[in-house]
């Protein structure tokens, strides 16, 4: 399930953030699943034509004119694609308790306020429908199943339970103190996450009573209802002329899954992510993943098997800054549970056989001291022996300054050892992941025959701010991301998670 915030917010405002920016709020809109509204606050203000005209249904929690501004104006878009024989696809299911539904045909779509769309252009044709929910029923639309339950708010209204495949979120609605759609959700076995309004800051604790809203205060009394303060909350509904005090406030309340929410974010259940190679399958960013992760998504399962794994590191210049070297090391193999910042060894790929290389980022940044260096040569010596490619997975912030010159000289002893790869016409593809700099990026990871990069990886030698405040000018846009260092002619092709094991058994059956 995927949950895009179109708006979250009280009212409509551009206020300034903390470094002197500007941010609009918006009012509340949430579309699921590309089809579903939940809310109609803003609609087409954060979506392009295409994106609006998948909406199929939306679920109305009640008739303020805040969560609902936005439903005449998508009704005015799709009619106007009706007439042009461009919305094929029935009407959009306005859902919502049967109170709600006679406000909209009242004093919305009443032909004064705004032209009633559940009969223009035709009755046949029209681009809305309205459909009654029976409280605490269960329906179900395109693989969504929603149960209204009613809130205490000063209009009629209701919050939902959304379901989809093993997941389902609480949508609180605007309410006061409530109680009966915390009970509903408690008993929600599917429930991963709770959408819950806090509208004003507690000292409007008088205003938001009597017009049926929560404060800070009032909030962590309702959640506490749920019993389980675990469950990841997002906070909506904020008046944006008070978000700042409400933020404090929340941060102060130190529940450990609790985030504001902000226009334009999108909310992807975990497991989904997982499926996706820990790839978001809305925005496609790429979430940093572990070695063994790196090494089933590239290898034939099972047929890793690991070289040099007992070498490891030594402290030759003592070194110290705020703490010292020996136990940064002993911090990094205990959170990492390796050695060192690079994990060797041969694999299949496909069938065909490789020597493969992954970078651990967890371990002191991925940074290259001695037994990286090393083990980087072992990987190409085996290659050369062998006969059979070497592939290289980097993330890495450069050479390791802890090591001082005995770190730097590894750069050349790389680049010597993929050199005498290259003699010997035995290939080498390099995968460069986010990032990927310094002293890595100086030596091999950029020698190889073919460079191919994760989306939007960062890769370079000094970092962007480093360069921009050292030349004095701006930089361009995207500087240093993958992207631009294709379009210049750096790498050779930008690969998503995805594709890597297919395209990198494209390369090796090349040679």
């Amino acid at each position: 399930m995927i949950i895009r915030v179109l708006g979250c917010h009280g009212s409509e405002l551009t206020i300034v953030d903390g470094q002197g920016g500007t941010y609009e709020c918006r009012t509340c809109g949430f579309l699921v699943n590309e089809t579903c509204m939940v809310d109609a606050g803003s609609v087409s203000a954060g979506l392009q034509e295409a994106e609006e005209g998948k909406i199929r249904h939306v679920l109305l929690s009640h008739a303020h004119f805040d969560h609902i501004k936005g439903l005449p104006l998508l009704a005015d878009n799709l009619a106007g694609r009706v007439q042009t024989g461009r919305l094929q696809t029935g009407p959009v299911k306005i859902r919502a308790l049967s109170e709600v539904l006679d406000g909209l045909r009242r004093h919305i779509f009443n032909d004064v306020v705004f032209p009633d769309f559940t009969r223009l252009p035709t009755k046949d044709s029209a681009p809305l429908a309205y459909h009654a929910l029976d409280e605490e029923k269960t329906f179900t639309f395109d693989n969504l199943e929603v149960t209204a339950v009613r809130v205490n708010h000063i209009v009629p209204a209701a919050g939902f339970i959304v379901r989809h495949g093993n997941s389902a979120f609480l949508y609180s609605g605007d309410t006061a103190e409530t109680r009966r759609i915390w009970e509903v959700a408690a008993k929600e076995p599917r429930l991963k996450a709770a959408f819950i309004e806090t509208t004003f800051p507690n000292d409007f604790h008088n205003l938001a009573k009597v017009s049926g809203h929560l404060t800070p205060e009032t909030f962590a009394r309702e959640f506490v209802k749920l019993g389980r303060p675990d469950l990841p909350v997002y906070i909506y509904h904020l008046k944006p002329s008070y978000r700042h005090v409400i933020e404090a406030e929340l941060k102060r309340l130190n529940l450990p899954n609790l985030h504001v929410l902000e226009e334009d974010q999108a909310i992807v259940y975990r497991k989904e992510v997982e499926r996706s190679a820990r790839v978001c399958p809305k925005c496609e960013y790429h979430f940093p993943i572990s070695v063994e992760e790196r090494i089933d998504l590239l290898l034939d399962l099972g047929s890793f098997r690991e070289w040099s794994a007992g070498l490891e590191p030594m402290d030759p210049l003592h070194f110290k800054d705020t703490q010292r070297y020996s136990e940064r090391l002993q911090t990094a193999q205990q959170s990492t549970g390796k050695k060192d910042a690079i994990v060797i060894g041969e694999g299949r790929i496909n069938g065909a056989p490789v020597v493969l290389g992954v970078f651990h980022f967890g371990f002191m940044g991925g940074s290259m001291g001695s037994v990286v260096g090393e083990k980087v040569v072992s990987a190409a010596e085996g290659a050369l022996r062998e006969r059979i490619p070497l592939v290289l997975v980097t993330t890495s912030g450069g050479a390791r300054m802890q090591e001082g010159i005995l770190s730097l000289m590894q750069m050349a002893k790389t680049a010597a050892a993929i050199g005498r790869l290259a003699e010997a016409r035995i290939p080498y593809i390099s995968i460069l992941a986010d990032p990927t700099f310094g002293g890595v990026t100086a030596s091999f990871a950029m020698l190889a025959d073919v460079i191919l990069a994760e989306p939007k990886a960062l890769i370079g030698f000094a970092g962007p701010r480093v360069i921009q405040q050292t030349i004095k000018q701006q930089l361009p846009p995207e500087f240093q991301r993958a992207e631009f260092l294709l379009e210049h002619g750096m790498i050779d092709l930008i690969v998503p998670r995805k594709r890597l094991k297919e395209t990198v058994s494209s390369l090796v059956a090349f040679f």
